[in-house]
């Protein structure tokens, strides 16, 4: 909140919305995608250690950033260069 008051003069209000829209569409997107992403990386990476297999449990964690990269590069693409 303190952001928006700092930089609403200069953005005006329908720049300011449209900032704040999208933010707010991130982070319900971000919500909603993370409900059970954690809870299963930590089922099936238990129940590899488990069996005995480290190298897939530890292949599991190193490609959980998978969907953060494609939301990274979604977000690049799909918003405006003068609004970013």
């Amino acid at each position: 909140m303190i952001t928006s008051i700092a930089t609403a003069p200069s953005l005006g209000p329908s720049k300011l919305g449209y900032i704040i829209y999208v933010g707010w569409i991130a982070s319900v997107v971000n919500s909603l995608g993370s409900l059970g992403v954690p809870a299963t990386r930590a089922k099936y990476m238990a129940e590899f250690m488990g069996k005995g297999d480290f190298g897939t449990a530890l292949h599991i964690l190193q490609n959980d950033d998978v969907a953060d990269r494609l939301g990274h590069t979604w977000n690049n693409r799909m918003t405006p260069r003068d609004t970013r």
